[in-house]
């Protein structure tokens, strides 16, 4: 199935994304890449997340790529559930991630494709790390995922090259300050596309677009977000890749609590490939009802998406029915549940 992907959502496996995955009716251009970023679905949970992945996962068709992010940095203000799940898999890297991919409750999925990564963040790179990860994972899977980074990408393409199979994928991703069509960006394009030459695999592009220093209260009602860009949808394929991500239209943050209440929406649309941002007014969250849903549906981004996508798409659906009064809107994560719901149906109908 992976011959005809074309896009790669990276979805952190939490509330809200989840839902927004469960609720969108994939094609197979399109397959995600999943983030387990807690060991299990809620804090009061007595469910671990792979039970979680088997029952909502397996009721697709589509490949879903799976990777525990090392990447993450984590801070005193981590959230706790998070901290612990990856502060244990950096302290048992690599064997904590091997044991989580090769679960066989995991491996009975036959959509699963194992990613290879590495923290970027570390001053040394693990030699052999990649190479004795692929060893353990090709018992299990015909097909694995590597994905690298700017960082240390000399080293992890050195190892990758020597253990790289027809049909594996190679996953790169840089960072939302660079620009992907940037002489810096480039410089490394290269090097992906000329891992071994007697091999064929995939490349996929990874860019987030939404900057991490972009807030609710910098929007401006109903205008185009004009910090987002999201070229790398129509400039992927001239750059040389096979496929491309991103975050969704959401932050790649580092999963931290605290923050005030400030409500607002970030909407995609694929006549422009633009952002729109609504605000409402801080620190109520009522506004969420009384200002963004009647803006939303009335707004020049709505306008673009037949009545068909509106009826398709799980975040405009409870965006439609807030407004007519059906139910509440007044949760600040379940908005941002509905903004990625719509980039995932919008990517389903423009690919």
């Amino acid at each position: 199935m992976l011959e005809h992907f074309k896009y790669m959502p990276v979805l952190r496996y939490r509330t809200q994304e989840r839902k927004a995955l469960t609720e969108t009716a994939f094609k197979d251009t399109i397959c995600p890449l999943i983030e387990i970023v807690t060991a299990k679905p809620r804090a009061n949970s007595k469910t671990e997340i792979i039970e979680t992945i088997v029952s909502e996962l397996g009721q697709f068709n589509t490949n879903f790529f799976l990777d525990i992010p090392l990447y993450l940095n984590l801070h005193t203000s981590t959230k706790k559930p998070v901290q612990e799940f990856i502060g244990e898999a950096k302290a048992k890297d690599p064997d904590f991630k091997l044991e989580f991919l090769t679960d066989s409750r995991l491996v009975s999925l036959k959509q699963i494709v194992p990613v290879i990564s590495y923290d970027p963040n570390e001053v040394i790179f693990h030699k052999n790390s990649i190479t004795s990860q692929e060893k353990v994972l090709r018992k299990f899977y015909d097909t694995v995922a590597f994905r690298v980074f700017p960082e240390k990408v000399d080293e992890a393409l050195k190892e990758i090259s020597s253990i790289l199979k027809n049909g594996d994928v190679i996953i790169y991703e840089i960072d939302v300050s660079t620009a992907p069509n940037g002489s810096a960006a480039k410089l490394n394009y290269p090097k992906i596309f000329n891992v071994n030459s007697d091999i064929r695999y995939k490349t996929v592009l990874i860019r987030p677009f939404v900057p991490n220093d972009l807030t609710n209260t910098k929007l401006v009602n109903g205008s185009i977000i004009s910090q987002i860009d999201n070229s790398l949808r129509d400039d992927y394929s001239s750059l040389g890749f096979d496929a491309f991500g991103d975050y969704t239209s959401i932050k790649k943050d580092e999963l931290t609590d605290g923050g005030s209440i400030s409500p607002g929406y970030i909407m995609y649309t694929t006549k422009q490939n633009v952002c729109y941002g609504f605000k409402g007014d801080k620190n109520k969250l009522v506004s969420f009802e009384t200002k963004i849903a009647p803006s939303v549906i009335t707004s020049l981004a709505w306008s673009h998406y037949s009545e068909v996508h509106h009826s398709n798409c799980m975040g405009c659906k409870k965006i439609s029915e807030i407004v007519s009064a059906k139910r509440s809107g007044k949760s600040q994560g379940e908005w941002k549940g509905y903004s990625v719901a719509h980039y995932l149906q919008s990517m389903v109908d423009f690919l």
